[in-house]
């Protein structure tokens, strides 16, 4: 009995030994998997910024700059941990799809919509959601957000004292309009 119970200890261990050593493998996939997402995304928003800024949608515009940085923190931040992991991040770069702003913001709200990742996401399909609400409304000028440098939280109007997604400090935010 004792020694079916070593045997299956063992076994166990041998088990559990070789799920641990497959999991930082799975976490680098994973992590280049979002780094790419990530990238092209900064250089979609990018282009939509400056398409908005050619048919005038100056509050649209400055959303889509501020939803690039955004994407540019997480895919910044996914190279960080890639790195520690011992990756190298490298992303294959797609050729975006450049419509109109409102085409551009409707694809934007469906692509957050879907990711579903977390709050900032939500956060990121809020303000599409308000901007293509009141197209229109925001024609006239550019509009000011604040995005967060450690999470890619986006704010309208301010920067909070005090990231509500990852508690970062007023200082960590930055102007984007």
């Amino acid at each position: 009995m004792f020694r079916k119970s070593v045997i299956l200890m063992a076994l166990c261990v041998a088990v559990l030994s070789s799920t641990a050593a497959a999991a930082p493998s799975a976490n680098l996939n994973d992590l280049l998997a979002a780094y790419k997402g990530e990238k092209n995304a900064q250089v979609r928003y990018v282009l939509f910024a400056q398409q908005a800024d050619k048919e005038g949608y100056k509050g649209a515009a400055s959303l889509f700059r501020a939803i690039a940085r955004a994407e540019q923190v997480h895919y910044e931040n996914n190279a960080i941990s890639i790195k520690k992991l011992g990756g190298a991040a490298n992303a294959k770069m797609e050729t975006p799809v450049v419509k109109s702003t409102k085409e551009n913001l409707e694809a934007a709200l469906k692509d957050k919509s879907q990711k579903g990742e977390g709050k900032v996401e939500a956060i990121h399909a809020k303000l599409l959601k308000k901007a293509l609400d009141n197209l229109e409304a925001w024609k006239a000028q550019k509009k000011d957000f604040f995005v967060c440098l450690v999470c890619g939280n986006v704010t309208e109007d301010k920067a909070p004292a005090i990231c509500p997604i990852c508690g970062a400090p007023k200082e960590k935010f930055t102007a984007v309009n």
